[in-house]
This record gives structure tokens, sequence and C-alpha cells, in this order.
């Protein structure tokens, strides 16, 4: 593997958010698993984001705190704003609009495998499309 990226994960589920971080650091990444209760408060993810500078965030879409304000408060930010992410979600009714925000939905259930090179393939994408020409 080339490139070893930050990826923030945010769910709502402890044992899924610590297996996909553990996915992730097997791949050969940094990973930070941060579960999402009721009782989260959206600008301390954020500026913790802000502070770490992920290279990807994979946001649960269906939490106890909605993942569309997650991604609202990312979208917001102006260190945040250009990360990659990767919206999880058992719903196969993402609205439109918020899948115009994401650089990828991702279905649950997934394989962790697959997560881990889709994550790769989305950071990849975003790291060329902001490249400047050669």
């Amino acid at each position: 593997m080339a490139n070893r990226y930050r990826i923030l994960v945010l769910e709502d589920d402890q044992a899924l958010a610590e297996a996909i971080a553990a996915s992730m650091e097997v791949g050969g990444h940094d990973a930070r698993a941060e579960v999402v209760t009721s009782k989260t408060k959206l600008e301390e993810v954020v500026a913790r984001a802000r502070e770490w500078k992920p290279d990807a965030i994979l946001l649960d879409h269906h939490m106890p705190v909605d993942g569309t304000a997650f991604l609202a408060g990312f979208l917001a930010d102006p260190v945040v704003r250009d990360t990659p992410i990767l919206l999880f979600t058992g719903a196969s009714d993402v609205p439109v609009e918020v899948k115009r925000l994401v650089s990828m939905t991702v279905r649950k259930p997934f394989q962790m495998a697959g997560l881990v090179s889709m994550v790769e393939n989305a950071v990849g994408m975003h790291q060329r499309a902001a490249a400047p020409p050669s």
C-alpha cells in the first residue's frame, strides 16, 4: 500500500465502530472510532475532526443524533469540509440531495475488506481531483 490514511469512524454501534476501525488499521491506516450517542455534541466531534485532520470520515446515517446533521456540520467547517465522507446506511431511500453531498454511500451490511478498498479509492480520487494539473 502506498499511502497510510487517517480515517475517522462515527457510528452508534460500538462493536461495529471498533470493527471498522480495526479493519482500517489491518489495512495499514490510522483509524479513530467515535461512538455517537444521544448526548454526543456535533460541535465537539467537528472540533476533534478539525484537530486530527482525517483523510476520510465514515459516517453512519441513522444514529441517535441524525447523521445528516453531522454531515452539515462537517460541510460547514472550513478545515473539514473537503474531507471525503462515506455515508453508511441500511436504508435504500437515502435522499438524492444527501447522496450528492458525500463521496460515497455504503449499504449495510458490507464486507470489511471491501470497505477498506472503498475508502482507499475515495481518498485517492479526492487527492487526484485536488492535485494541481501537471
